[in-house]
């Protein structure tokens, strides 16, 4: 029996409210692992992390390394490029509240980890799209 949607689920809905970050390392790790199957429903994932970030950074209660690790499964998405060459397009359009972030990167501590993303985007894809090119003013 194949539990790998059921184990998708219970992944996405977790990242809204689980409070150890070491989960997040399992949820890097599993995307590293399964992206191959997974394919399109990792912009499920993708989205139920950029919530987190933006609640987190909104929060800005101590949750620095929290957000860290939700930055590192936004990165290790945009590095996969059998990933970013089928979806970015999705991608990008999950990403945008973090993007937004960069209008005034002095209210967070992860502008670097978000130009990384970026330059990924751009990398992967080979090409800068209307959402990539929106937030490039604003760095």
């Amino acid at each position: 029996m194949d539990l790998l949607p059921e184990l998708l689920e219970m992944i996405t809905r977790s990242v809204g409210t689980i409070a150890n970050f070491e989960y997040l390392e399992f949820v890097n790790d599993f995307i590293v692992t399964y992206a191959h199957v997974l394919n399109e429903r990792v912009g499920a994932i993708a989205a139920a992390v950029v919530a987190r970030t933006a609640q987190e950074i909104q929060r800005a209660a101590d949750s620095g390394i929290f957000v860290q690790k939700c930055m590192n499964i936004l990165k290790q998405i945009t590095q996969n490029k059998k990933l970013m060459q089928a979806y970015s397009h999705d991608y990008e359009r999950i990403y945008v509240p973090i993007f937004e972030f960069m209008v005034d990167p002095t209210r967070i501590d992860v502008e670097d980890e978000i130009l990384v993303i970026l330059k990924n985007f751009i990398k992967k894809t080979g090409a800068v799209s209307d959402i990539i090119f929106r937030v490039f003013p604003t760095l």
